[in-house]
């Protein structure tokens, strides 16, 4: 028997206890069950302990029965059955034994024995209590204590440690079958409480079978079921939580007529769940009718309630004449409707902001179902009706006020370019969750939004609120037109929050009626270049979506100039008017007439707004190439041009209108002044006409002056908080533009216009706070500005500030710069001779120098040496800082110098240099870059001051401070300089003395290499050569190979090579000697070669100064000869080896064409993959070795760059000769 209950158990879906919700009242019965009040009995057995206090025999057997620890995993159930089948010796704690025994049989599943054990527990409370301990715990998973390794840290004292459970511990097994068995046993007086658990433990048996339950409990199981009422009602009560939909009709026998409103109660919900799974008009009948009898005949209110509850959902299926009826009947005199109101108004305000979304909107659906029955289906006097159905009111406003301020849009999500309605439906639970107000869907608040009948009975304050929540949802779903018709009936009860609704209205209709979408325009980074991705041919809708709008605005704020409210505030309107607009797209003077109105008659502050929102479009975004491409506009460099220059012109024009009818609004002038300065640089930038560029700077600072003074005027009467916008836009222009985004750091601030800000801030009444306001504004800037220019800026700025204490934290800013700047500058050092003469190339070191300490804080200055592509993936250090610096140092020099200076090469040290002592304690020098100049012509007189840019970071962000190197006097003069320094050069000479009938000419090729520049070649032989003449002198130019840094010098090494073509001299005809050009004492070391046939050669020294034979006898007699004797012994080997039939091929290696790596590699393969006879075994060791040697110095990153000056051209020669 137990091994099929065991088999069952394991395929039954473990399920996990689940306890179900019991009421207040049933929880105080639990806790009466579970702590037992003191009986009677009980008192008189207490009075029978003994005087020590200890416990009775009865109280020690409930305590161990309560403290049973169940075990019902397969290990337990396992464990249970092996203890009882072996004899246990009687123990004589009787309670322990007695428990041990309930834990042992209720594991091992011998239900019979257990019924009886407990049955025959000696008290009388005994049973009840192991029946209720063992429903609430047979399930509970047991504590599993895993060993863990002892710590050598104490635990703190007053510190308790818990034991650790493990995560994939088994689950305990309960069958259905089980079940039955507990029933069987259950005691006679088993409490509604006791019921609840059981239910739960049929939950937990996984997926119980309700139908074949309930043929069981129709025969009877216990106490529960058969023919007994009050064990089916019980039967009834244990099924029931289960009987969802169509399970319901399992339960539906066991509910009797006989046991008052519980029998209501139940049937009425159980033939609902019945009619809901199964629709027909039979079902509906019957749950209608159950549900009227409860209405009438139940004695308890609550259950009359729920009746009346029920019945609003279904009646909604019923026929019109019934539902009608029914409907007068719930709000006639004696009705529940008033009790059904207070509930459902209950039920909104106390889930409000819940995370239950459907219920919050069933709730408002009912609480308009019945308002609107109570309106519509009555005839009654509904004076009596006024307050609950304005407390109905407030029920409503407070999810509707909720939405209208915290709904947010929700986008939709197209990435994968398809929409999916069950996906979109959990984003959008997901983004209502995201907020701790949860707002409901504006969809649901409206659909479910007061009647006119409804609002026609609320008071006039709660009226204006229902109004305005109204407007604030329709605006939230952008449906504007409804929302302009509920602002024109709240302008009638409450002006003012129609003046601010309509406001909120016209920044919601912005962003409704934007013709971009969702887009917004998308700046590149400096430098950076952007790709947006191809759209589909075709006309743009932007344009013709932009001028329905322009046409929908003006309509708009005509009905709202028609209303008893305020006008709209200027930055609404003005927010508007550039949401209609595509953003790529410049404003147009006619479109402005036709929404706003003649300029002259607009609102000085809507004018203003209105041209500084141009200035900032017109500065940034309008003149983007990026966001014409990003808008699909197609225009070209010149339209876009065109576009700019006319909303400047545009711009003007309103600015002029406006202050021919206000000429002393300070505002104005200020964004005249703005606006002429940029449209001074931008047509500069356009390389416009000079007097055109000046006509608009000057008109600019003149603007500029006298708005100061208006503003001035101004702040004198009217004593305002001090405003630093003039003096800040005043200040931008001086450093190159009024927005900051397009100031640059080449444009150089006027000293004399900044001296002029300071002045007209003196002259102020409150010039203190003037003076804050614009420290204030100089700071919050400066966060938001490039590294490059935060300098420059704050320094401008305290040309303004001096000393006032608003510029604190700019004085410290710049004392840090200053302080930093002390520290590190930058080397320019002539490799030699300041004679640098105009023929010649010259070098140029470039370093920094620069203290231990900052070396050390900086992390190095090596990092500056990184380059590369401006995308190489080249990671920061920290935020701001930029990705290759070597480019932009690269770049300044070839800027600055280019003017000048033909520069022949910029060579780069290493990003690993180290940095070097140079002498002076505590400071070190950090070799950057050697450069190869000659200057242009002899005019040029100097070395200009050189500048690069070092990373910091300071407390408002990264800083890039230009760091200079000192002007050089040079001479340029001469057409020849004095040598520069040289060092351990090495002269190698190569003879080619390969005549012919066609070539009776000699070649000699010198190549230097030094430690500084190689000089000119006369400084380094003797070019008379005795018996030659110097046909050409080919000079293939002086180049850097590398630059070297030790502790002692920095040096670039230097590579030059000359090809020089010799002839015989007339009076000889045929020289037998050559003699090497002797070198001269410059050189460190020589180097003579000469080619004999296709073999490169070294010559000896003694042997080149003192002359190496030209024309040696023939070598083809003794050629012929031996050619002659090694066919011989070909021929008889091959003889010798004809009878085994093996064919022996000769092959024959040819040298490349050109000595690369590659092609000198693949020889030394070929011949190592088929080596010939005549390479030994210690040929082929030394033939890998060359080969390995040969890979690793040309294709190892890791191997030293000083060795790949290798003759590729000898080697192949070498083993070319041996293998052939």
């Amino acid at each position: 028997m137990f091994c099929a209950m065991l088999a069952q158990a394991q395929n039954a879906k473990p399920a996990k206890l689940l306890v179900p919700v019991v009421p207040a009242k049933q929880t105080q019965a639990i806790q009466k069950i579970e702590r037992p009040e003191k009986q009677a009995s009980e008192t008189k057995t207490e009075l029978r302990t003994t005087s020590n206090n200890k416990k009775s025999p009865q109280e020690l057997l409930h305590t161990a029965l309560i403290s049973v620890k169940f075990d019902r995993t397969p290990d337990g159930i396992l464990n249970a059955i092996d203890s009882l089948s072996k004899k246990n010796k009687p123990q004589k704690d009787k309670a322990r034994a007695s428990a041990e025994r309930l834990r042992l049989l209720a594991n091992a599943g011998r239900w019979n024995e257990l019924g009886q054990f407990i049955k025959k527990l000696p008290y009388k409370e005994s049973s009840n209590k192991a029946y209720s301990h063992l429903i609430r715990s047979i399930l509970k998973p047991p504590i599993i204590n895993t060993s863990r390794t002892r710590s050598s840290n104490p635990t703190p004292s007053g510190l308790t440690t818990t034991p650790r459970t493990t995560t994939n511990k088994p689950r305990p097994i309960l069958t259905q079958e089980d079940f039955v068995e507990l029933l069987k046993i259950a005691p006679i007086n088993i409490s509604e409480n006791d019921l609840f658990y059981l239910t739960g433990l049929l939950r937990s048996v996984g997926k119980p079978n309700l139908k074949i339950l309930a043929t069981q409990l129709k025969k009877g199981i216990g106490l529960f079921g058969g023919k007994n009422a009050v064990s089916r009602k019980r039967a009834a009560q244990l099924i029931e939580p289960l009987a969802i939909g169509a399970l319901a009709q399992h339960a539906l026998p066991f509910v009797d007529d006989n046991h008052g409103d519980w029998s209501l109660k139940t049937k009425a919900n159980l033939l609902e769940q019945i009619w809901n799974s199964t629709p027909s008009s039979k079902n509906q009948k019957s749950a209608w009718e159950a549900n009227e009898k409860l209405i009438t005949e139940a004695k308890k209110t609550e259950y009359k309630i729920e009746g009346v509850r029920r019945g609003f959902k279904l009646v909604e299926k019923l026929p019109r004449s019934i539902a009608d009826s029914w409907m007068e009947k719930q709000f006639s005199e004696g009705g529940n409707g008033l009790k059904l109101i207070q509930l459902v108004q209950s039920d909104v305000q106390k889930y409000v902001r819940g995370s239950n979304f459907a219920l919050r909107g069933e709730n408002l659906k009912k609480l308009k179902q019945i308002v609107d029955a109570l309106l519509t289906k009555t005839n009654a006097n509904l004076d009596k009706w006024k307050l609950p159905l304005t407390i109905a009111g407030e029920a409503w406003l407070i999810e509707a006020e909720n939405t209208a301020q915290n709904f947010r849009p929700i986008t939709t999500n197209n990435r994968y370019g398809y929409y999916d309605p069950v996906l979109e439906k959990q984003r959008l639970l997901a983004q209502q969750n995201a907020t701790k107000n949860r707002p409901l869907a504006p969809a649901i608040v409206m659909e479910n939004a007061p009647s006119h009948s409804w609002l026609n009975i609320l008071p006039d304050s709660r009226k204006a609120r229902v109004r305005s929540a109204l407007a604030g949802v329709y605006l939230k779903n952008k449906k504007i037109l409804k929302a302009i018709d509920e602002i024109e009936y709240l302008s009638k009860l409450d002006p003012d929050q129609a003046g601010k609704m309509a406001n909120t209205l016209l920044s919601g209709w912005a962003t409704a009626r934007n013709p971009n979408g969702l887009v917004k325009p998308r700046m590149p980074n400096v430098g950076m270049p952007v790709y947006y991705p191809p759209k589909p041919s075709g006309t743009p809708l932007t344009r013709a979506r932009q001028k329905r709008n322009l046409q929908e605005l003006s309509q708009l704020l005509e009905r709202f100039s028609k209303l008893p409210i305020q006008p709209p505030k200027a930055e609404f309107v003005v927010a508007a008017f550039e949401g209609a607009h595509s953003f790529a797209e410049v404003y147009k003077l006619k479109d402005i007439k036709l929404v706003l109105g003649e300029p002259s008659k607009l609102p000085i502050d809507s004018l203003a707004k209105l041209s500084n929102s141009m200035r900032q479009r017109l500065a940034t975004s309008w003149r983007a190439p990026q966001i014409q491409q990003q808008a699909d506009t197609k225009r070209k460099e010149a339209q876009i041009k065109s576009e700019v220059i006319a909303g400047y012109e545009t711009q003007l024009t309103l600015l002029a209108e406006g202050l021919k009818s206000n000429p002393d609004v300070w505002q104005l002038k200020l964004q005249q002044a703005a606006a002429n300065f940029d449209l001074a640089e931008y047509q500069y930038g356009n390389k416009a006409d000079l007097e055109i560029y000046v006509q608009h700077r000057e008109a600019a600072f003149t603007a500029y002056s006298e708005a100061a003074s208006l503003y001035a005027l101004q702040t004198a009467i009217t004593a305002d908080k001090p405003d630093a916008l003039v003096f800040q836009l005043w200040f931008n222009s001086n450093l190159g533009a009024s927005d900051l985004s397009y100031v640059t750091r080449q444009q150089t601030p006027e000293i004399g216009n900044l001296q002029q800000i300071r002045d007209a801030i003196l002259v102020l009444p409150d010039s203190e706070g003037h003076f804050k306001a614009f420290g204030d504004s100089i700071t919050t800037n400066s966060r938001r500005l490039t590294p490059e220019l935060k300098p420059r800026y704050l320094r401008s700025a305290l040309v303004v500030l001096e000393d006032h204490p608003a510029g604190e934290k700019a004085r410290e800013l710049v004392q840090h710069y200053n302080d930093l700047l002390d520290e590190v500058e930058l080397v320019a050092r002539i490799d030699g001779n300041d004679d640098i003469g105009h023929k010649q190339p010259f070098g140029l070191f470039i370093g920094l120098k620069h203290t231990s300490d900052i070396e050390r804080e900086a992390g190095g200055f090596a990092r500056y040496l990184v380059g590369g592509s401006k995308g190489s993936p080249y990671y920061p250090t920290y935020p701001g800082q930029r990705q290759a610096p070597r480019d932009d140092l690269e770049e300044h020099l070839n800027e600055k110098l280019g003017e000048n200076f033909e520069i022949q090469s910029i060579t780069f040290h290493d990003n690993k240099i180290n940095s070097r002592t140079i002498g002076q304690p505590g400071w070190r020098e950090t070799p950057l870059a050697y450069l190869l100049l000659q200057a242009k012509d002899a005019s040029v007189d100097r070395i200009p001051e050189l500048k690069m840019d070092l990373d910091f970071y300071d407390s408002l962000g990264p800083a890039l401070l230009p760091v200079t190197s000192a002007t050089q006097i040079v001479d340029a003069r001469p057409e020849t300089a004095p040598v520069r320094p040289v060092d351990e050069l090495i002269l190698t000479q190569t003879l080619d003395a390969r005549l012919s009938e066609d070539n009776q000419e000699l070649t000699l090729e010198i190549n230097a290499t030094a430690k500084g520049l190689v000089p000119t070649i006369d400084k380094l032989i003797d070019l008379n050569i005795p018996g030659f003449l110097i046909a050409k002198n080919e000079d293939q130019g002086l180049s850097i190979a590398r630059v070297e840094s030790d502790v002692d010098s920095v040096n670039a090494v230097s590579e030059r090579t000359w090809l020089i073509t010799l002839k015989l001299e007339e009076e000889v005809s045929e020289p037998t000697t050559f003699i090497y050009p002797k070198p001269t004492d410059l050189v460190s070391k020589s180097v003579f070669k000469q080619y004999s046939d296709t073999d490169l050669e070294e010559v000896e020294n003694e042997i080149a100064m003192a002359g190496i034979i030209l024309n040696p006898q023939p070598f083809w007699p003794w050629l012929v000869g031996f050619t002659f004797l090694v066919m011989i012994g070909v021929i008889g080997a091959h003889l010798s080896k004809r009878g085994n039939n093996i064919d022996e091929i000769n092959i024959i290696y040819d040298l490349p064409e050109e000595y690369t790596p590659f092609a000198v590699i693949n020889l030394l393969q070929r011949i190592k993959a088929t080596p010939p006879n005549t390479l030994s075994k210690t040929h082929l060791n030394q033939l890998q070795s060359t080969i390995s040697e040969l890979e690793k110095i040309h294709f190892s990153p890791k191997y030293s760059s000083d060795k790949e000056n290798i003759d590729l051209q000898k080697i192949a020669q070498e083993w070319v000769t041996r293998a052939n």
